[in-house]
């Protein structure tokens, strides 16, 4: 049963169309031209409140790419008559920085509605967070879309067990 249900969701996930067209440097140059910035701004508030926010940011970005693309699947909450999230797998359930995306992406709604993707947040976040820690900043290629499916299953078998050994990961 258990086998069946995986191939129908990786059969699923097959007939998804590619979540990225073609990114590029300045995606958001004329489409939203604050998003960096208002990113970069958010992202530094929060981690000065909370010191382990840029490790947590990393992370989720991570955990987010590591399935399926970087497409803010991890991101998407439990829907009743779906499969159970990505976020519900166990190397997920203690993922943090939830709250700030959601913040973040608040904000970029008032500002230019419906134009930045979770995804591209992910990006430049975990870029934003590399920098805050003092290591080197890079020009993030933007213009992802959000992905539409999050499947537990699919984290569960492709994600390393955090209680995994050096040897094993």
């Amino acid at each position: 049963m258990q086998r069946a249900w995986l191939v129908m969701v990786v059969v699923a996930w097959l007939q998804v169309p590619p979540l990225v067209s073609s990114l590029e440097i300045g995606f958001y140059a004329t489409r939203c031209p604050a998003t960096e910035r208002i990113v970069s701004r958010l992202v530094r508030l929060a981690s000065r409140r909370d010191p382990t926010m840029p490790p947590a940011l990393l992370r989720l970005h991570y955990h987010d790419c590591f399935v399926g693309g970087c497409d803010a699947s991890v991101l998407l909450d439990n829907v009743p008559g779906y499969p159970l999230p990505e976020k519900m797998a166990l190397p997920n359930r203690c993922l943090r920085g939830f709250n700030l995306v959601d913040m973040i992406k608040r904000t970029l709604e008032v500002v230019c509605p419906a134009r930045v993707s979770c995804a591209d947040i992910l990006a430049l976040s975990a870029r934003d967070v590399v920098v805050l820690a003092g290591g080197p900043s890079w020009k993030v290629q933007t213009g992802r879309r959000d992905g539409r499916l999050s499947s537990a299953v699919l984290a569960r078998i492709s994600l390393p067990r955090p209680q995994f050994s050096a040897v094993q990961l």
